[in-house]
This record gives C-alpha cells, structure tokens and sequence, in this order.
C-alpha cells in the first residue's frame, strides 16, 4: 500500500526513450513465476540489467519516489527528477494561526509533531 502510490510516481518521472522501464508484477498471480527470482515477500524489488534475465540484483533501496528515482538514476545513466506538484499547503504558526485559519474559508488542518514517524510518513 505504502509502496504502490511512490512506484508510480517513480514510474511517471522516466520517459519511454529512457533506458529502463519500471514494472509491476502481481506475484500472488503465478508464486512459482516470482519463486524464480528468489521473491519471498511483498513488496520485493529487483533489477534487471539490460540482457540478463536469469540473476537480477536486490534493490535494498528507500521506498520513496525520489530515493527510487535517484537509484535508478545511477544504475543507468540518466538524470531524472521527481515532479512535484505544486502545493496550497501553508505552514501555520501561532502568528498566522487566526488569519489563516479563523477566515471566511474552510480550512483543513494538521497538527503534528516534526519528531513523529507516524506523522512523517503522512
């Protein structure tokens, strides 16, 4: 779930003249077909280099798009970036809380802790 939506956009960023092409496998469709590639788990990463089909390599990098894109980036050669789409989100503080909170529209808020892992991965 947490991979899915990150895999897109990694997968967005690439174009079709790239050199790799980034895929998606539903391993409960045939296990003996992921059991030939040593998948043991969901979700599990590989990649394969150009020609070999038989020994691809872990990936054992992060799960965000940037870190998948960066990694892809290395292994064959490009330089792509992750789109960002631009954002309406304001960071609120005690100043501006009233303002832009208490006005004539609606607001959605989230309150949270810059420690937090849970509210890191929001």
């Amino acid at each position: 779930k947490n991979l899915a939506p990150e895999w897109q956009i990694a997968g967005d960023t690439f174009r079709p003249e790239d050199d790799i092409k980034i895929a998606a496998f539903d391993a409960t469709s045939d296990s003996s077909f992921a059991d030939r590639f040593d998948v043991k788990g969901y979700p599990t990463i590989k990649y394969f280099p150009k020609g070999e089909t038989t020994n691809p390599e872990d990936y054992n990098g992060g799960r965000t798009a940037p870190e998948i894109v960066q990694w892809v980036n290395e292994k064959v050669g490009t330089s792509r970036k992750v789109k960002v789409a631009p954002s309406s989100v304001v960071t609120l503080t005690e100043e501006n809380f009233d303002e832009m909170v208490m006005g004539p529209r609606a607001a959605l808020v989230e309150f949270y802790a810059p420690w937090c892992g849970h509210c890191k991965s929001l």
